[in-house]
């Protein structure tokens, strides 16, 4: 069958936009379209016609080209004729932006299973590209993974060392708020009676850590501190620092033995 025959079945299916059940069967059994005509006759030959068409039967012929793809389950390709179509018609004629869109939009939404129809990238294959709208966040994306903007880059680093070094100030004046805090529980625990403080030792009810106690407080608790039970004595030494500050638990341990 010669292209030109070919080709006005194409155009045909474009106009009515389905394709009849029945029609497919009967056409797929002649193995007339059961192939891109651009690898059975040429890009060439498809071109020349193309080119010939008027800007309207263009359209059409290319939403023909999408249609017999789909429902003829034409071979997967890397190089479709379809991308030659849709860039002949974008470059060539008068159509709006607008319409160039809503045509990208129409061929993904009716297109087949090639990822490369219609703009030869398989980036642009289902199901991540679904739209005009999706293509353009696949092309910025890939833009700015290939080509990045090298001073966006450079701010996003200089305000991530930025918070960086903010995050360590906030750190270091938060250390020396709670340091002041202690300081000043320390100080008003050393306000109290040397009972009281034993007392408070001897319960754990310090409100600071007990590391944190003067030499001389240490001295006056193991002086001054008795147990009204073995075992209470034995639940306070549990209850010391075991794998820190090791050496002010043994000092204790041994300073309550003796």
């Amino acid at each position: 069958m010669r292209f030109s025959e070919v080709a006005y079945t194409i155009l045909g299916i474009g106009n009515v936009l389905r394709i009849p059940d029945q029609f497919i069967i009967e056409i797929s059994a002649t193995g007339t379209l059961n192939v891109d005509p651009g690898y059975e006759y040429g890009e060439g030959e498809v071109m020349s016609f193309f080119t010939n068409l008027s800007e309207n039967e263009r359209i059409l012929f290319l939403k023909g080209f999408v249609l017999c793809e789909k429902h003829f389950n034409w071979p997967y390709t890397s190089a479709p004729t379809t991308p030659y179509l849709l860039d002949y018609i974008i470059e060539n004629d008068t159509h709006t932006k607008l319409y160039i869109e809503s045509l990208y939009n129409w061929i993904f939404k009716n297109r087949g299973d090639n990822p490369h129809t219609p703009t030869r990238f398989r980036k642009h294959g289902k199901p991540s590209c679904n739209s005009y709208e999706d293509m353009v966040r696949i092309n910025s994306r890939t833009n700015y993974n290939v080509n990045p903007d090298r001073d966006r880059i450079r701010a996003r680093r200089e305000r991530k060392l930025y918070i960086k070094r903010l995050k360590h100030t906030v750190r270091a004046l938060e250390k020396d708020q709670y340091q002041d805090k202690i300081r000043e529980k320390i100080e008003c625990f050393d306000f109290l009676s040397d009972y009281e403080k034993v007392e408070l030792i001897k319960t754990d009810n310090l409100d600071f850590p007990i590391t944190l106690l003067p030499e001389k407080t240490i001295d006056l608790f193991i002086e001054n501190v008795s147990f009204d039970y073995e075992s209470q004595k034995s639940e306070f030494l549990n209850s010391l620092p075991k794998r820190t500050n090791k050496k002010f638990t043994r000092r204790i341990r041994i300073g309550l033995d003796h």
